[in-house]
């Protein structure tokens, strides 16, 4: 089966070993879906322009404004803290969303992986018939 998380990836650090974007000024645009992000989380800083939220010092930024109305799978599924959040957003098209990553553990760096997806539905119902054996 096909990973639906595989597509745009990024590793951002710039040369002095910042995280390009852990500033909400500098927040990563997903251009494209389903977006992956692998990133090392001990050169992320605290802004302040970050919003206040207990436990949470050093961020992570990400954008996207999609061009129609969508439903995203957000995760951050093989993320090596001791955490793993997931969430399913609807996201308004024309409009700029913004995504503040962080952990409650920020004086111990890890590894974040983000995943981010369209969530695709079918649209044919399902068919309802026995199964057949086929000995």
């Amino acid at each position: 089966m096909k990973d639906p998380f595989r597509g745009q990836q990024n590793t951002n650090q710039n040369s002095d070993n910042q995280i390009e974007e852990d500033d909400f000024d500098d927040a990563l645009p997903l251009t494209a879906l389903p977006f992956h992000s692998a990133l090392y989380t001990g050169y992320t800083t605290h802004s302040p322009d970050d919003p206040p939220y207990p436990g949470c010092d050093e961020t992570v930024w990400y954008r996207y404004t999609p061009q129609r109305r969508v439903e995203l799978d957000v995760d951050t599924a093989g993320s090596d803290a001791s955490f793993h959040s997931r969430l399913r957003l609807t996201l308004h098209g024309g409009e700029t969303y913004y995504l503040m990553v962080c952990s409650h553990l920020a004086e111990i760096p890890y590894n974040l992986h983000l995943r981010v997806a369209p969530i695709l539905y079918s649209y044919f119902p399902l068919l309802n018939r026995p199964v057949v054996n086929a000995e």
